[in-house]
């Protein structure tokens, strides 16, 4: 949520007493990005605006977790036509 101080704590109670929730993060400038599911959430430049993005998982995904050999080719057992018409 984005509202001013009181306005985020007031909601915040409210909704706490509806629903269990988790202590509330704050974004603030200067600071490391909020992370969320995947998202990223930081001040924007100027300090007027949010930078939302899944920079982090992005650099994740892009580095390679394994390296292919020539034996990945190789199956570990006979290969049977028919499981693969199945299939």
């Amino acid at each position: 949520m984005s509202a001013e101080d009181k306005a985020a704590e007031a909601a915040l109670e409210a909704i706490s007493k509806g629903w269990a929730t988790s202590d509330a993060e704050k974004v603030e400038e200067n600071s490391k990005p909020l992370k969320y599911s995947g998202f990223e959430k930081e001040i924007g430049p100027g300090g007027d605006s949010f930078l939302i993005s899944q920079r982090g998982i992005q650099t994740k995904l892009a580095v390679p977790h394994f390296r292919p050999s020539e034996d990945d080719e190789v199956p570990a057992e006979a290969v049977n036509l028919k499981d693969i018409k199945t299939a």
